[in-house]
């Protein structure tokens, strides 16, 4: 099991993140990375933060976490809680249309593009996290991840949640505003 003397891990985050949510009430939502499982990379993988992994739909129609979706547990000494399984949770993360620059296209217009990444799946899970904290203006962003985290589904069922694939499972939005309000 990797402990936090990775290559690809960064402990300032750490402090940044406990400020943020603690003393600011922001709530950093942060992606987990695209190194494949086993990997992952900061500040998806600092203990406190709040991370995301992505999904996509197979062939069959269901939903699968992507095979370049990071998630690793790590053992961080010295904290309340030594190991950490991340990803926190997951979301739409394969063929999103993104807003990036845009690009010029083959007939000589710009256009947007579709792009891959647990970059693409933490915008879904911040824009909800903001719709529950508008929804929930009195609720501190420590009971936002919460909620997310408990109503999140895990194909397994709640006993393998969190697992370094799915972390607690897949962002349900209006399960969560359910248990906010």
């Amino acid at each position: 099991m990797p402990s936090i003397d990775d290559n690809y891990y960064e402990p300032i985050f750490a402090e940044v993140l406990e400020i943020l949510l603690n003393q600011y009430g922001i709530l950093p939502v942060v992606a987990i990375g695209n190194e494949n499982h086993g990997n992952s990379s900061s500040p998806g993988n600092v203990y406190n933060a709040f991370s995301v992994g992505a999904v996509e739909k197979t062939e069959s129609d269901d939903v699968d976490v992507t095979f370049f979706s990071s998630g690793v547990s790590l053992v961080f000494p010295g904290q309340t809680n030594p190991l950490v399984t991340k990803p926190d949770v997951v979301a739409p993360g394969v063929q999103i249309y993104s807003s990036i620059p845009p690009s010029k296209g083959p007939h000589g217009t710009y256009e947007y593009n579709f792009m891959d990444g647990t970059s693409m799946s933490t915008p879904h899970v911040a824009g909800v996290a903001a719709l529950l904290m508008a929804a929930n203006p009195t609720s501190p962003a420590t009971d936002i991840i919460e909620a997310l985290k408990t109503t999140a589904s895990h194909p397994n069922g709640n006993d393998f949640r969190p697992c370094n694939r799915w972390g607690c499972g897949l962002i349900q939005p209006v399960e969560a505003l359910k248990v906010l309000t």
